[in-house]
């Protein structure tokens, strides 16, 4: 029974304009890639320059760009600031909050 909803019968309509466009598409992304893999399979050395060119590019990055801008460590820390008016008791400022929600 399963068969019966995989399996096409030969009268059946051609796939709409969506699918064949998005299979066009990706059948030529795929010739772009063999492209792609055909030509750096037949240039080899002029790759394995790239490959070294980009290993030092990387490692002088690693040199040069400075470390202090990312904390060493997450403290789980998060800070919250509220405003009233002087002389607002601590026990007004949630009804202050709630109203000024709605």
């Amino acid at each position: 029974m399963l068969c019966s909803r995989f399996l096409k019968t030969r009268g059946e309509k051609r796939p709409g304009r969506l699918n064949r466009t998005a299979e066009r598409g990706s059948n030529g992304m795929l010739h772009a890639y063999d492209g792609s893999l055909q030509w750096v399979l037949h240039h080899r050395p002029v790759m394995l320059v790239v490959f070294f060119v980009m290993l030092g590019a990387t490692g002088y990055l690693f040199v040069k760009i400075p470390k202090g801008f990312i904390p060493d460590q997450d403290n789980d820390s998060m800070s919250v600031i509220t405003e009233a008016a002087q002389g607002t008791s601590y026990y007004l400022m949630p009804s202050i909050s709630s109203r000024c929600r709605k």
